[in-house]
């Protein structure tokens, strides 16, 4: 590599043309109008985002869901709950029956969805800790009621039996992080 004769006079001479004060001063001008136009563009981009359903087809959900940073289809959940709550409150044994089957379809295809893999959802509790889910066995006991209800339609099932099986899942939903 060969030294050029001069060269480190005309860096220092570029390097003080930009830094003099009033070659600064208009830099300084050009930042501000440039910084002014990109927050113009950017609330222009947020404005139209937010006018349009483009990410809402794209994620698949509003913009205030995904922003909000609950997970992934969580609203479908809560609005299957609150449906097997409308069944419970009523005053037939089926509905008691039906609310306990559907929370307990509705818990194996969350660990599904979650990653937990097995055929059925004894197996799927069986993978999950007590760090994640803090009393298996007892969702495992609810789950063994809801196997008795769908294999003996007249399985004797009181309202207040089937509320405390509600209260294991909803307390697993919520474990989950779910509610």
């Amino acid at each position: 590599m060969t030294n050029i004769p001069g060269l480190e006079n005309v860096i220092e001479s570029i390097i003080s043309l930009f830094t003099a004060p009033p070659f600064s001063r208009t830099l300084l001008a050009i930042k501000t109008v440039f910084v002014i136009f990109s927050l113009y563009f950017l609330a222009g981009i947020i404005y139209f985002a937010s006018k349009t359903h483009y990410l809402q087809w794209l994620y698949g959900e509003p913009i205030t869901r995904i922003i909000s940073k609950r997970p992934y289809g969580i609203e479908r959940v809560d609005e299957r709950w609150k449906k097997i709550v409308e069944m419970f409150q009523s005053d037939s044994e089926s509905n008691y029956k039906l609310a306990v089957v559907e929370a307990d379809a509705l818990l194996d295809k969350v660990l599904k969805k979650i990653g937990y893999k097995g055929d059925t959802l004894e197996e799927k509790l069986q993978k999950i800790g007590e760090d994640v889910l803090s009393k298996p066995n007892e969702i495992l006991s609810a789950h063994r009621i809801c196997s008795d209800i769908i294999r003996d339609p007249s399985y004797s099932l009181s309202r207040e039996e089937a509320k405390k099986v509600l209260l294991v899942y909803k307390r697993a939903f919520k474990e989950l992080d779910l509610f």
